[in-house]
């Protein structure tokens, strides 16, 4: 039998010559190189030839957290980063110097700037600041970052618009931070509203940008509609300001991502006013529970679960901001009533049956979310779809009713891809939900037909399904004692056994289990310890 000689067995060197001319082969080598050994690697990789010089430069200069490397190209006796004081030393000496003057200088300058794709400017120096202007006014008036993509920058009331003097055409991502103000006046007002002229007026020549966020600062809702209407946004982030209510609608139909912070009268003023037909993801932070009428939360409910807005959306998100109030709620209707159930106010969000995530935790005080089992099972069957679950939204006060171990049957029943569940609070001490856990004739005989526990129809364990990915459980409050730890594990077992992570309130364990059976001995141990006492 004939055999292969080593020289015929190995490859030429060639053959690996010829691989690295394969721009797409290459370029993945050297983004694993870069990953693997940093900036080091690629500026070494620069060096050795010349084929390789303008790639690693590309990944070196691709992301930067500050300018001040492109300031030590021009002047290299630059110090390193941290050294404040001789930083701003050193950019007065680049100031002076008027690098741009130099064509070498220049051209070195603008050679690595074109590379900058990233940049994280969050703190810029005065004396930076200046280079920056005097750089840019000698450039024509045109920016010195023409290839920017993505930028994060901090604003400054000491040199207002320098920001926008260095957006490119071409940037795509853009978030803005905004120095927090004195809150109340009219100085606020005035600071406030030139912000967001400003954001707007300049960034309406910026037709590629495709992700925005403006962090806290309050834009009106008519130039949010402005924005969408007139370029081809994907994500949204921004504080909502006090605006004109209007009927009309404004087409965004590239919006993938929404999020809205602001009173709850006013974010449903602009969700009402929006088509977005391809929005997957919807986020609402509201700053004025307090103030919240229950009015206002229907109308914010509805808005978020308009037909215009909700047909490819996936999931949808009701938060309590920490952020500050600045301007007042719309005053509610006399004699308005302030009790009402969760299936009352989210009915419309049960209609969205191919929602994946649901979470609520906007606790409002000037009304009542009531929540029970009959609440649950609305939401399960409107729900099936649901991945992740969060209702932290209704009172548990001991006038109101509660959901039971009950609506647990019934989530794991009608939500059979249901992975994480967070509860405000469960009934664990009705009698007739104690004997449920004993798992009866009903639940075990497949011909039995349901009985009933007052208005809930009880679910058979053959509805269920035979292996539920739920992992997480968390549940804020309990009301009453599990009279049988061993049951009430053995039920857990049966309903979820994949669980991984269970945090219980502190009165009843006080510890995060692993499995169910941790829990019953420790619910065991804490019933003994109560016995004694």
């Amino acid at each position: 039998m004939a055999t292969m000689t080593e020289a015929e067995f190995a490859p030429s060197s060639s053959v690996y010559h010829r691989v690295l001319y394969c721009a797409d082969i290459f370029l993945t080598i050297l983004d694993i190189l870069h990953h693997s050994g940093g900036h080091a690697a690629c500026a070494s990789l620069a060096r050795v030839c010349r084929a390789f010089t303008d790639p690693a430069l590309r990944l070196v200069w691709r992301e930067l957290k500050s300018l001040q490397p492109l300031w030590q190209v021009v002047l290299p006796s630059y110090p390193r980063p941290g050294t404040s004081l001789a930083i701003g030393a050193h950019m007065d000496q680049i100031l002076l110097l008027q690098f741009y003057k130099y064509p070498s200088v220049w051209a070195r300058f603008q050679l690595y700037a074109r590379y900058i794709r990233s940049l994280e400017a969050t703190s810029v120096y005065h004396v930076e600041a200046r280079l920056i202007r005097d750089v840019i006014a000698n450039h024509g008036g045109k920016t010195f970052l023409p290839s920017l993509r993505t930028l994060q920058w901090t604003e400054d009331g000491r040199w207002p618009g320098l920001l926008f003097s260095l957006i490119p055409s071409c940037l795509e991502s853009l978030l803005i931070y905004y120095p927090r103000v004195p809150r109340g006046g009219a100085a606020e007002e005035g600071v406030l509203e030139q912000s967001a002229l400003a954001i707007v007026s300049n960034l309406l020549q910026c037709r590629a940008l495709r992700n925005l966020s403006t962090a806290d600062t309050p834009i009106p809702p008519e130039h949010v509609r402005t924005l969408l209407s007139s370029l081809s946004l994907e994500v949204l982030s921004m504080h909502i300001a006090q605006g004109l209510d209007t009927t009309e609608l404004t087409n965004a139909p590239t919006l993938l991502e929404l999020q809205c912070t602001g009173t709850c009268a006013d974010i449903a003023s602009l969700v009402r006013s929006i088509r977005t037909p391809s929005l997957a993801s919807l986020t609402l932070w509201i700053c004025d529970p307090t103030t919240t009428t229950l009015s206002d939360f229907r109308q914010l409910v509805r808005g978020a679960a308009a037909p215009h807005s909700s047909t490819s959306l996936r999931r949808l998100s009701l938060c309590r901001s920490n952020f500050p109030q600045r301007r007042h709620a719309r005053a509610g209707v006399a004699h308005e009533p302030t009790v009402a159930s969760v299936t009352d106010v989210l009915a419309p969000v049960f209609a969205l049956h191919r929602l994946t995530d649901f979470t609520i935790t906007f606790s409002p005080r000037a009304f009542t979310l009531t929540c029970g089992d009959d609440d649950v099972q609305a939401l399960a069957r409107g729900l099936p779809a649901l991945q992740e679950l969060s209702l932290e939204c209704y009172t548990s006060g001991q006038a109101w009713g509660l959901p039971s171990l009950r609506a647990l049957r019934v989530l794991a029943a009608h939500c059979p891809r249901l992975t994480q569940l967070c509860i405000e609070a469960l009934d664990v001490g009705k009698a007739e939900e104690q004997a449920s856990v004993d798992a009866g004739a009903n639940d075990s005989d497949p011909n039995a037909g349901p009985t009933s526990h007052g208005d809930q129809e009880a679910i058979p364990t053959k509805e269920l399904p035979r292996v539920h990915p739920l992992q997480r459980l968390r549940v804020g409050r309990v009301k009453g004692l599990i009279k049988d730890p061993e049951k009430f594990a053995k039920l857990l077992d049966e309903l979820f056994p994949n669980l991984k992570s269970v945090e219980w309130p502190q009165r009843e364990i006080g510890h995060i289990f692993a499995s169910w059976g941790d829990a019953s001995r420790k619910l065991q141990r804490e019933r003994r310890g109560e016995d004694a006492s």
